[in-house]
Parts: structure tokens; C-alpha cells; sequence
């Protein structure tokens, strides 16, 4: 449970952030993406493109 609970210095918890550094992300790109992206270049986001790769076989 206590895997999400979210970690110093990140906004998501900690399992999604490993996620996302795996993939080259951190928390600078989490917040890039939300601030200067509008919904017509929603597409271009780097965080679902990461988490897309993730799958639970």
C-alpha cells in the first residue's frame, strides 16, 4: 500500500514515477506537459506515450 503513496518531491505516487523514469521522464516533464500543452496538442504529451509501453501479462 505504501508503494503509492507518492515520495518526497513527486506529484504521483512512487510506482508511477519509477514508471516514468525508466522511460527518460521526471518530474520537470510531468509539469511541462501539463502547463504548456493545450488540448489541441494533447497528442504530443510524453507521459501517456511512456505509460502506453507499460503492460500486466
Amino acid at each position: 500500500m505504501a508503494a503509492n503513496a507518492g515520495g518526497a518531491w513527486t506529484p504521483i505516487g512512487d510506482v508511477t514515477t519509477t514508471m516514468l523514469w525508466i522511460h527518460g521522464l521526471g518530474v520537470l516533464w510531468v509539469l511541462t506537459d501539463a502547463i504548456h500543452y493545450g488540448e489541441s496538442e494533447r497528442q504530443k504529451l510524453k507521459i501517456p506515450q511512456a505509460l502506453s509501453f507499460t503492460s500486466i501479462e
